[in-house]
């Protein structure tokens, strides 16, 4: 090819009638405002959700790590371009430029605070990562009359393990890079907050410590759609993720 020479490849018909359809408002073809449209779908999969999710305790697995996955609403599923993919699509692990190392400190309400860790590498088309969150809860325990009569730290960790590998990847597309994390979750409570011990007018509870075993599965792409300038990088990028998968415990 000779020196300064642009090379232009022709959009598919197929391809500019998909993204016309993508950047359409959702009403156009739904008859709904897009407000309706996306609370439709929301409303849809919150059926999965374990109606007692969050009234006994922080929500540790659904607190986002922070950085860009809060900032964008954790609205992060295609996107994952650094770290916090691991927490939004298990696949992209495979499809990061750079080995990443992050560390994260933030406070969540008063005095309870998330400390999370993430390391990950890719090795050509394989990504590996592993990551953990950390979250201790001050908890003073009550009795019937209203006294203090224990205080411990209630834990909550979780350690993930992931992987991914980039199917079809050539030249001319990306790939699709599918991927999976595995998951052990650990609560602590502290036996002086739920049992009499030494504490005589103390009502005893059941065991709340608890151990959970939980998977993620995710699927990840990128590719130009109605792209009017010419680069290597590519404009757009779909993506799946199906989080948390796993038995109850303790009801």
């Amino acid at each position: 090819m000779a020196p300064n020479t642009v090379v232009i490849r022709r959009t598919s018909t197929s391809v500019m009638l998909l993204g016309l359809v993508l950047i359409l408002p959702p009403h156009s073809a739904t008859g709904l405002e897009p407000s309706a449209f996306y609370l439709s779908w929301t409303q849809a999969f919150e059926q999965t959700q374990d109606p007692n999710t969050g009234l006994t305790t922080i929500n540790t697995l659904l607190l986002p790590m922070g950085g860009t996955l809060e900032g964008m609403g954790t609205a992060y599923t295609a996107v994952s371009a650094d770290a916090a993919y691991i927490e939004s699509n298990p696949a992209a692990s495979a499809r990061l430029a750079y080995t990443e190392l992050s560390l994260s400190h933030r406070n969540v309400i008063d005095d309870v605070t998330l400390d999370t860790l993430v390391y990950t590498v890719r090795l050509d088309r394989i990504g590996l990562g592993v990551a953990g969150k950390f979250l201790p809860i001050r908890f003073p325990r009550i009795d019937s009359d209203g006294v203090q009569i224990a205080k411990a730290y209630i834990t909550e960790s979780v350690i993930i393990l992931n992987g991914s590998y980039n199917l079809l990847s050539s030249y001319d597309f990306d790939g699709v890079a599918v991927g999976g994390n595995v998951k052990i979750a650990v609560r602590g409570v502290p036996d002086v907050l739920v049992g009499a011990g030494l504490l005589g007018n103390a009502r005893v509870y059941d065991p709340q410590s608890a151990v959970a075993v939980m998977a993620d599965l995710g699927v990840l792409t990128r590719f130009n759609l109605l792209k009017p300038y010419v680069s290597r990088s590519r404009n757009f990028s779909a993506g799946l993720a199906i989080r948390n998968l796993g038995p109850t415990v303790l009801d």
